[in-house]
């Protein structure tokens, strides 16, 4: 018995307890969060749902090999609906909860609510499931990852496709249907501008 009345057996335990929940404190301090935010339950979730398991077999996958440098990752879904005050209200718990080193946004408009705050107080590294061309200027958006070729560079693409691959001595023609949207404007003034450069008339431009 010792002279707080704790025997050594006890003391002992206690001790091992600490040192348990010890390491397990510096090892959940030493995983990589990351949030992502997509849609689950809501018009996009035929998409939605599919990169939520990329995601998640990814995460499996990498931290079955060790993690990233040793690093396991911990993986944090929200369903937003498609909705940017819910994809906000999500990240906005998460932010308040933990600590994520890389967050994924489900939309342009996701990512435009959350970049000023981002850029001025977090500055945590992000991507998204959006291409908005505007997403391209470094300048304004300095801590997002655009993981493909912008709208505008896509129109530009497929207009030197047809440019190079017309038969005919006519110059070639373009007609442009889109929709009244920002996903659906992006790239469209873009698309002009080129099919201008390279002499390809355009007889129609609709929403």
């Amino acid at each position: 018995m010792t002279s707080n009345g704790l025997t050594r057996r006890s003391a002992l335990a206690a001790l091992g307890t600490a040192m348990t929940v010890g390491v397990r404190t510096a090892h959940a301090a030493d995983e990589l969060v990351w949030s992502i935010h997509v849609d689950i339950t809501g018009p996009a979730s035929y998409s939605g749902g599919q990169q939520a398991s990329g995601f998640k077999d990814y995460v499996e996958w990498i931290n079955s090999k060790g993690g990233i440098r040793g690093r396991n990752v911990k993986l944090l879904v929200s369903d937003t609906t498609f909705q940017p005050a819910v994809a906000i209200a999500g990240l906005k718990k998460v932010l308040a909860e933990t600590k994520p080193v890389f967050i994924s946004g489900d939309s342009t408009a996701m990512v435009q609510a959350f970049t000023p705050e981002n850029n001025a107080t977090y500055k945590i590294l992000m991507t998204s499931g959006s291409l908005a061309t505007e997403f391209d200027d470094t300048a304004k958006f300095p801590y997002h990852f655009i993981a493909g070729s912008p709208y505008g560079t896509q129109m530009e693409l497929l207009l030197r496709h047809i440019k190079q691959s017309h038969k005919g001595s006519a110059a070639p023609t373009l007609a442009i249907i889109h929709s009244n949207i920002p996903l659906g404007r992006d790239g469209i003034d873009k698309a002009q501008e080129v099919a201008q450069k390279l002499g390809i008339e355009v007889k129609l431009v609709q929403q």
